[in-house]
């Protein structure tokens, strides 16, 4: 566990990082600045998918979901990769394999069933992994899905 917190603790911190960035579409943010384009951010609504190319706030938190239920899934989700907001190979990859292993249909689109699919599978195996908690609160709103699932 501690290994799996250390990783999930360290790409967080990423994510936190990246968020701040991408909202203000430049360099390093500053401290006082990062937490307000970061709660931005993170209010910014759902795409109706999302699909190799892709380059958002959106692929970055489908791609932190990803890597936290890979950890989780006994190898049967693979993991997106680096946490980094492009949607290529590598996340295509972990993407097809939430679709098997959800039972969906193999597309590599992220569509409101795939969506779902992760973001119910995070919110059953949080337990008590703050990091889970976390991108329920901060990421699951920004991909597409039917329900929001609140962190315990």
């Amino acid at each position: 566990m501690g290994t799996i917190g250390q990783r999930a603790g360290a790409i967080l911190t990423g994510l936190v990082m990246t968020a701040g960035l991408v909202a203000a579409g430049v360099g390093p943010a500053t401290a006082a600045g990062s937490e307000q384009r970061t709660a931005t951010a993170a209010q910014t609504a759902a795409p109706s998918t999302i699909r190799y190319g892709d380059r958002n706030w959106s692929v970055v938190c489908l791609q932190q979901g990803l890597n936290y239920l890979a950890w989780t899934s006994g190898g049967r989700v693979v993991p997106a990769g680096n946490v980094e907001g492009i949607f290529g190979q590598q996340t295509l990859g972990s993407v097809r394999s939430l679709q098997v292993y959800g039972g969906r249909r193999v597309t590599g689109v992220v569509d409101k069933t795939t969506g779902e699919d992760l973001a119910k599978s995070l919110w059953y195996l949080q337990g008590n992994a703050q990091n889970i908690k976390d991108w329920l609160t901060y990421c699951q709103h920004t991909i597409p899905r039917y329900h929001n699932y609140p962190a315990v």
